[in-house]
């Protein structure tokens, strides 16, 4: 499925809910690395409307390990997207991008 590029500059805060942790493939207990092989990571973030009325976690998968972010820390979200899947009968919205990090550069992932 397609897609769909996020504008984080339409949201109010972006904050670390969810320290980094290593995807793991549920089948084969191994972690997850994406199509250059890089390992990919879980983060989840906080984040709220422009108008900071709702408030949402997501999980937002990322390539490389997003060093120095501690749950409650602003971040920085670049190249997030959103895309829809079906598996099984169910549905849902996953989010990934291309880097999380700390403000002014800090936690890029390796």
């Amino acid at each position: 499925m397609q897609a769909i590029p996020v504008d984080v500059g339409q949201l109010g805060l972006v904050l670390c809910a969810v320290a980094p942790a290593v995807k793991v493939d549920r089948e084969t207990g191994k972690p997850r690395t994406d199509a250059e092989g890089r390992q990919v990571w879980t983060v989840g973030l906080m984040v709220t409307q422009a108008d900071g009325q709702r408030a949402s976690v997501i999980s937002v998968s990322v390539p490389g390990e997003p060093v120095g972010l501690v749950a409650g820390q602003p971040v920085e979200v670049a190249g997030l997207v959103a895309q829809q899947w079906e598996m099984n009968g169910r549905r849902g919205l996953s989010f990934r991008a291309d880097a999380i990090t700390a403000p002014g550069g800090g936690g890029k992932g390796r």
